[in-house]
């Protein structure tokens, strides 16, 4: 898969220097081989797609797109390795989409030293969208703590108590305490149980049951999910279930009942930074006519689309930034973006002092095998 996928980048690269005299060189370094690599070889298929489009109606004002691109493994250590050889023998102009908090964590420190750009990384760190710390880095995707936020408040309109059961490290701490903190605001009991293993969800799960806990708020990963919700079925115990995005909540009640599992949770809903297809008629359109014209019979998919989304949005800031002699240059001409329309109900706005994209989410809720209705 790997090999097709280096050949079919070979490829385009060559129709980008053929078709353009000079070129944007676009750096980036992604996990394909590590435990994200299926989610990076979508991702990477929407880039190319937005890229291939971009380059075929006009490239980025008279310039082609040079998409560069190295596997990481998931590991900050060949990241840096990766953001040197992009930067001193790649000369890339900008870096894109550097999958990860500890990788994109990494990077970001040395981006002053190299005085490089990284647009849209694979993370909503909630630091990292901090300009000042960060001045180098401009997200595209909300943060988790948007994330947590908005399910957070929704919780809140609805129940008073509450279990969170969250993974400790740096993504569900970030939730966490930024639901915390809601729900502290809103007069909402929490109840708190960081879970590492499969026997701290079992615990946790085994309160909820005991205590009837009316909601639980789960920010784990789905090998900590399946657990949880296969002993509150078990119990024949079914609180509302809200996931943050990553917990894979919605996927594993699918699995379930396309197992013959018999469920009854009434209330179950997920977040996701991005609408599904049929919830966005705009961005959608776009994407489906990008993959109709140069996707070469790919079908769609949500992870694709997402790459998509977030390539198209570098194209749509470069064409806008146009010319740019230096990598300062490009940084003060990007943090003069405003109202940038994305496709979607919320635009974006760029500032010396907030590099920060999009921050509202979608929250859906799942009815049944394989359907997902919008809920916010």
């Amino acid at each position: 898969m790997l090999r097709k996928l280096s050949v079919f980048f070979f490829a385009i690269s060559l129709i980008f220097s053929i078709c353009y005299a000079s070129s944007i060189k676009v750096g980036a370094s992604i996990d394909l081989t590590g435990p994200f690599g299926k989610l990076s070889h979508s991702l990477i298929k929407g880039y190319l797609l937005a890229f291939r489009e971009a380059n075929e109606t006009g490239g980025i004002n008279g310039k082609g797109i040079d998409f560069v691109y190295y596997d990481d493994r998931y590991d900050p250590k060949i990241t840096v390795a990766n953001l040197k050889t992009l930067v001193l023998r790649d000369k890339v102009d900008l870096l894109f989409s550097v999958f990860g908090t500890p990788e994109t964590i990494a990077v970001g420190r040395r981006l002053g030293y190299y005085k490089k750009v990284l647009f849209a990384p694979i993370t909503g760190f909630s630091v990292i969208y901090n300009a000042e710390q960060y001045p180098w880095i401009f997200a595209v995707l909300p943060s988790y703590k948007d994330e947590s936020s908005q399910l957070a408040e929704l919780i809140s309109k609805r129940h008073k108590r509450v279990a969170v059961v969250y993974y400790p490290n740096l993504w569900g701490l970030d939730c966490f305490k930024e639901a915390v903190r809601v729900f502290r605001s809103k007069g909402v009991s929490a109840e708190k149980f960081p879970a590492f293993k499969v026997p701290d969800v079992l615990k946790a799960a085994k309160f909820v049951v005991k205590n009837k806990i009316e909601a639980v708020y789960l920010i784990t990963p789905p090998g900590l999910t399946q657990p949880f919700i296969s002993y509150l079925v078990s119990a024949q115990f079914y609180p509302a279930v809200y996931g943050e995005h990553y917990s894979g909540v919605t996927k594993i009640l699918d699995r379930l009942e396309a197992n013959g599992t018999s469920m009854n949770f009434s209330e179950v809903y997920t977040t996701m930074f991005l609408p599904l297809l049929k919830d966005s008629p705009i961005l959608g359109k776009y994407y489906l006519s990008a993959l109709e014209k140069y996707g070469e019979g790919e079908k769609p998919s949500y992870e694709m689309y997402y790459g998509y989304f977030l390539a198209r949005t570098l194209v749509q800031v470069l064409r806008k930034v146009g010319d740019f002699k230096s990598s300062e240059d490009l940084k003060k001409k990007i943090e003069n973006i405003k109202r940038l329309d994305v496709g979607l109900s919320e635009y974006i706005d760029y500032s010396p002092k907030d590099h920060k994209g999009l921050q509202k989410i979608y929250i859906y809720k799942w009815v049944g095998q394989g359907k997902l209705e919008l809920v916010k």
